[in-house]
């Protein structure tokens, strides 16, 4: 168990090592292109400059306002109403701060401030890299003439260029695709600038207050249409409740002047306040038109009523009443009075009940007036309430709003529960009316004796005084209306001013010069990851040690191009010698005994430099006193004898051919070689693979292992012919040559299918035509050895 763990142990330090080298490999391969990297971020914070220059500064002003609460019983308030609901369990009120949000926040009310502040025009100052919003500092005051603003379906932008006489305007006209060019002079303000047609005109005057010395050489106006600016405006605007239970409202807008921004905020609360004023003087207005209609009928009826007593009295010729008839009217006072009471609760709630009933009071207030009682009076004060609700949210919202099918609902019922109410106190109204002339009519049986006139004189004076009570009720209540509808105050308290920042929000020059800076880092790492994903050759060993299931042993530099193919000399030291060398002492650790002696050099495609391989390895084992002998058998396409510039001439081709008898009488030497022997390709034959499957070709194997130490053959590309696969009989190890940059991709597929068949013996990589300055941060300091020598030089 033990030693499982230790062996775990292993593997993760062996992983967290390699994953180590590889991040420090990625950050060196990234590395050496320092000075992309560097052009790349330099021009990447200047269009981050530019980018800043040109962008338009925006500030955001705020402003906290606090909503005024009903109160229960306030004048002209609803919370009464509720109340009185909410006693009867109709009705649970909840906070409508919601419902204050969304009306602040519609575009309705935004474009009630868009006209009255003229938003739709915007001025703006030129500047050098963008234009300033300069919003009531611009000395030029531009208006619409003959049409309202609402028909500029399209935008208007003109400049206004100061000239020696007057002002120069040009500018265009811009509906959808459509352009209209508007081009023209003012040579006295105020002046007028004809629009296309349609649009009217453009009255051009200088602002008051504005000092002439602030005019600068060219101004920009642009004329929207007044709802898409609205719209805009409501876009830029935000509200918050500042706590959960509190009435503070927050409203901050973005602009792109702070001034502008700060009337933007006043001027909603100042609207919000007279809207809500508005809707108030509803209720009270539509009670004192009817209250006034109902004056005018009560006004007619009172007054027939007293030519009726004139016209009685005249008749009948009364003067004055007996002691009897005194007597009656005292017993009867207290009666009468009940009787008058009760006739005007009924005939109240009897006009109220056909003002309900009308078709064309539907969505009207229904006027709270005479009523007794308290439930009745609580449930017509909630249904004003509610329909002031409904009106506002019909406003703002479209009639898919759940909330606006709520308070539909809501309206409904409520009316059904007053007529229902009506009904109620209409029946007990009457049965209290029985009851007072029943005693009525037993007091009448009493006065038998009072003379008729007097009998019909006092039901003259009966119906009199309802009237007049009636009347005077009236009054009394359109005294009352006239005072509410003075004494509504504002909702809306600014409770701290419009903030105007000095500083704008946006641009951030920090975070854009950060973005910028990431850019100027990640556009070189993009195609340098790009070019490495499009690149089809191998580009490095650690990619080639990735892809390949096979060994790498070694790697070899590339020579400079004056440099000959033999680059291992006596008593020298180089980089690239100090590599072969490097290769040659793996080699020995492959071949092991003395018995392993035979060395297959091959590669994928021509090119990748195994020849060059072979020549050099061969002369870095014989610079140890061993006896080599290098045999050129690519003869199809001979590079051997040419690369080191021999005659060409008979080579190993005509001994298997069976031209020459004796092989060794083909070899050829090197100077400074003397225990290196080169036996090179010869003619190329007609028929190479049959000639070197003929037995000549292993005698030839079996007499060179009794007389040299190493033996290397420089084979055929396999990627190309398959002369190589007929020497693995032969050799006791393969050198398989790639080359940076030249050997594809696919072609290690194909190096790896050829290692789990076993068709070539004990494979090993070696990378050739590898650039030093690509490897340092392999190796940390570059290839340096000890004792002095730094093969970087």
């Amino acid at each position: 168990m033990r030693k499982q763990n230790m062996a775990g142990n292993d593997q993760e330090s062996q992983s967290e090592a390699k994953d180590e080298i590889n991040l420090r490999v990625l950050v060196f391969k990234y590395l050496q292109y320092w000075r992309w990297f560097l052009i790349s971020v330099i021009l990447s914070c200047i269009v981050g400059v530019l980018f800043y220059c040109i962008s338009d500064q925006r500030y955001e002003v705020s402003v906290s306002i606090l909503l005024k609460e009903d109160k229960p019983g306030a004048t002209g308030s609803g919370r009464g109403a509720l109340g009185g609901l909410e006693s009867l369990g109709l009705l649970s009120t909840t906070s409508n701060i919601d419902n204050e949000i969304a009306i602040l926040s519609s575009p309705n009310l935004m474009r009630q401030v868009v006209y009255s502040l003229e938003l739709y025009t915007s001025y703006f100052e030129d500047g050098f890299f963008r234009n300033n919003e300069v919003y009531t500092d611009c000395p030029y005051y531009v208006s619409i003439d003959s049409v309202s603003p609402k028909n500029i379906k399209g935008r208007v932008e003109i400049t206004l260029k100061k000239v020696a006489q007057g002002v120069e305007v040009e500018g265009k006209y811009i509906y959808k695709k459509n352009k209209i060019n508007i081009e023209s002079s003012v040579i006295q303000l105020p002046g007028y600038v004809d629009l296309p047609s349609g649009l009217g005109r453009l009255s051009i005057f200088f602002r008051q207050g504005v000092s002439e010395e602030k005019l600068s050489d060219r101004y920009h106006v642009h004329i929207k249409n007044p709802q898409k600016e609205a719209y805009a405006l409501t876009e830029a605007l935000s509200i918050s409740s500042t706590t959960k239970r509190s009435s503070v409202l927050s409203l901050d807008i973005n602009s792109l002047n702070a001034n502008k921004g700060a009337s933007i905020l006043k001027e909603m609360v100042k609207t919000y306040n007279t809207n809500n004023i508005d809707d108030n003087n509803e209720v009270a207005l539509n009670t004192s038109l009817f209250v006034d209609e109902r004056l005018k009928g009560i006004s007619a009826e009172l007054s027939n009523i007293e030519d009726d007593v004139v016209d009685y009295k005249e008749k009948q010729s009364i003067t004055d009443l007996g002691a009897e008839a005194r007597l009656y009217v005292e017993n009867a006072s207290s009666l009468n009075q009940k009787q008058n009471e009760l006739g005007t609760q009924l005939k109240t709630v009897e006009l109220v009940e056909d003002f309900i009933l009308q078709d064309k009071n539907n969505y009207k207030l229904i006027p709270n007036l005479g009523i007794s009682d308290p439930g009745l009076v609580g449930v017509i004060s909630n249904y004003n309430s509610l329909l002031l609700s409904y009106h506002k949210l019909e406003r703002s919202v479209s009639e898919d709003n759940p909330s606006f099918n709520r308070a539909l609902d809501d309206l409904t019922n409520t009316r059904s529960s007053i007529l229902a109410a009506l009904s109620n106190i209409k029946k007990s109204l009457n049965i209290s009316i029985q009851e007072a002339e029943k005693q009525s009519a037993k007091i009448a049986t009493r006065v038998n004796s009072v003379p008729s006139q007097e009998r019909g004189l006092l039901e003259i004076m009966r119906q009199q005084q309802i009237k007049q009570s009636l009347y005077l009720y009236l009054m009394k209540v359109k005294e009352e209306t006239n005072v509410s509808m003075a004494s509504y105050s504002d909702k809306a308290k600014i409770i701290i001013d419009p903030i105007i920042p000095e500083q704008p929000v946006s641009p951030k020059r920090s975070l854009i010069f950060f973005c910028f800076f990431l850019i100027g880092i990640f556009i070189p790492v993009i195609i340098i990851y790009m070019r490495d994903k499009m690149q089809v050759n191998i580009a490095d060993r650690q990619e080639l040690e990735r892809l390949s299931e096979v060994s790498v042993i070694g790697e070899i530099m590339a020579k400079g191009s004056k440099e000959d193919i033999l680059v291992i000399k006596a008593n020298r030291t180089s980089p690239i010698i100090e590599l072969f060398r490097t290769l040659r002492n793996n080699m020995q650790f492959i071949l092991g005994s003395s018995e392993r002696k035979v060395m297959l050099v091959t590669s994928t495609i021509p090119g990748e430099g195994k020849t060059f391989i072979s020549i050099n390895l061969a002369a870095s084992f014989a610079l140890l006193d061993k006896k080599v002998l290098l045999i050129g058998l690519d003869i199809r396409n001979p590079k051997l004898s040419e690369d080191m510039t021999f005659r060409k001439g008979l080579g190993v081709t005509s001994y298997l051919s069976g031209a020459t008898a004796d092989w060794k009488s083909l070899l050829v030497s090197m100077d400074g070689f003397p225990t290196l022997d080169i036996l090179q390709a010869g003619v190329i034959p007609p028929n190479p693979n049959e000639l070197l499957m003929k037995p000549a070709m292993k005698q030839l194997f079996d007499e060179a292992k009794k007389h040299y130490d190493l033996i290397i053959i420089d084979s055929a590309p396999i990627g190309v012919v398959s002369d190589t696969f007929l020497m693995a009989p032969y050799a006791d190890t393969t050198v398989y040559v790639t080359r940076e940059n030249v050997t594809p991709k696919q072609a290690v597929s194909f190096i790896n299918e050829i290692y789990r068949d076993k068709k070539l013996p004990n494979i090993y990589l070696v990378m050739n035509g590898v650039e030093l300055a690509k490897n340092k941060g392999r190796y940390g300091y570059g290839y340096t050895y000890g004792y002095g020598v730094n093969i970087e030089e």
